[in-house]
């Protein structure tokens, strides 16, 4: 019998290594009988993350890292172990595990390490032709991390003991790509007033095109904020006689209001590409609304010089083009980059409504779009690993150490992750950010 106690540091004992990586220590301690009576040789201490996901009553596992690391009895160290009751002799061993950004599961593919999180969700199925029979099944999905020691003697497990490790931020810098780093043009639809009158108004579009926009902290608020250039076409098929249309020495006013969305989705059959289709008892998806937002922004519409149609004089064709920048805060729910593993996913959306006002010789226009948002680490080198990280852990109770037997717990183990790059591609930008 081998009575032991697992300690994981706390935040505060987090080292940085010189690459800019972070590690989670800790300290295995075992009381001095056991090693005296050579209870075990060697402790094999393994950093472990899976994804569990649960619809109705099926289960499924799925792996995301495993780093291991061997200490023998000869690394242990003698030490008191002092309690308000007793003190005892014991011996210790300190270890630590660098925590990477990536892993790559047994596809091969390199994936984004998710932080631990609970996701609950409902989906329905029917059982008959009939509409009103149908059966809600609940599901949840969870991601955790959990670091494991298991005793080992002449190649045999003797025993077993794990602490939970809970990971909660290991990306400061993140980047957004709007529409998947594509440009993307809104046409603008003006007010039904306008519709009903048949009233001519110029045409109205909005681009947006930035593929790598990087999360910014304010110093004094410590939130995260993004700014996002938008520029606007305005094209008049026929101007209008007199005084109608706009002075492009004046600013119109932009009343913005986005919302950000979180899509998850997770199963109990793996998702690998378009070769099956889950059914709905196998899949949940469910989207939430992380923040609200509202702002105004002005734009100055300039002419098109360059326009052929355009003449000093006549009333013909006319374009200008206003540009300026929409400033967001990023919520805390946007906290990891785009996750696709095979039992979970999320996603990211920003969903934005435009209502250009005090536009002279036009009417009120609005835009409405659900604009996909791809998040991504600031270095995609898996190699490096130049990010910061702040890792939220479990801690051990560490009040009186009064052992803890240890059960023999046989677990299959994948292999460690290899390491890789990932190569994105970019489609050139419109005129207007040239």
């Amino acid at each position: 019998m081998i009575y032991a106690k697992l300690q994981i540091s706390a935040p505060t004992g987090e080292v940085t290594t010189s690459s800019g990586r972070h590690r989670v220590s800790g300290r295995l301690s075992v009381l001095d009988d056991s090693v005296r009576r050579h209870g075990f040789d060697t402790v094999q201490l393994c950093f472990r993350g899976v994804i569990a996901s649960c619809i109705g009553q099926k289960t499924c596992l799925e792996d995301i890292i495993t780093l291991t690391d061997i200490k023998a009895a000869g690394d242990f160290r003698p030490h008191m172990i002092s309690s308000q009751k007793y003190s005892t002799k014991g011996h210790y061993v300190d270890f630590f595990f660098q925590l990477p950004t990536h892993a790559s599961p047994a596809t091969g593919l390199i994936k984004t390490l998710p932080l631990t999180t609970i996701v609950e969700g409902s989906t329905s199925v029917t059982h008959s032709t009939a509409m009103n029979d149908r059966q809600v099944i609940q599901g949840e999905c969870e991601v955790s991390y959990w670091i494991e020691a298991q005793f080992r003697s002449r190649g045999e497990q003797v025993g077993s003991l794990n602490q939970p490790v809970r990971i909660s931020a290991i990306y400061p810098d993140l980047q957004l790509s709007l529409s998947h780093g594509e440009p993307l043009t809104i046409q603008a639809s003006p007010d039904l007033l306008t519709r009903c009158k048949l009233q001519k108004c110029p045409t109205l579009s909005v681009s947006m095109y930035e593929p790598n926009i990087t999360t910014k902290r304010d110093p004094g608020t410590a939130k995260r904020q993004i700014s996002i250039p938008i520029a606007v076409a305005i094209d008049w098929q026929e101007l209008p006689r007199g005084n109608d249309h706009f002075d492009s020495r004046q600013s119109f006013k932009c009343s913005v209001e986005a919302k950000w969305l979180v899509k998850d989705r997770f199963s109990i059959a793996p998702v690998r590409g378009k070769d099956r289709i889950l059914l709905r008892g196998e899949v949940i998806h469910r989207t939430s609304m992380a923040s609200a937002q509202k702002s105004n922004i002005l734009f100055r519409p300039l002419p098109l010089y360059d326009d052929p149609n355009m003449k000093k004089g006549v009333h013909k064709r006319a374009s200008y083009i206003g540009a300026s920048e929409l400033e967001l805060c990023v919520p805390s729910a946007i906290s990891q980059p785009s996750l696709c593993w095979n039992h979970f996913s999320r996603a990211y959306a920003l969903e934005l409504s435009l209502t250009f006002q005090n536009l002279q010789g036009a009417s009120k226009y609005k835009v409405h779009s659900v604009i996909p948002v791809s998040v991504a680490t600031q270095d995609v080198s898996v190699e490096k690993q130049k990010d910061e990280a702040i890792l939220s852990i479990v801690e051990s109770e560490l009040d009186g150490f009064d052992g803890e037997e240890l059960a023999v717990d046989q677990r299959d183990m994948p292999e460690p992750p290899n390491q890789g790059q990932r190569l994105t591609t970019r489609t050139p930008p419109p005129a207007y950010f040239r």
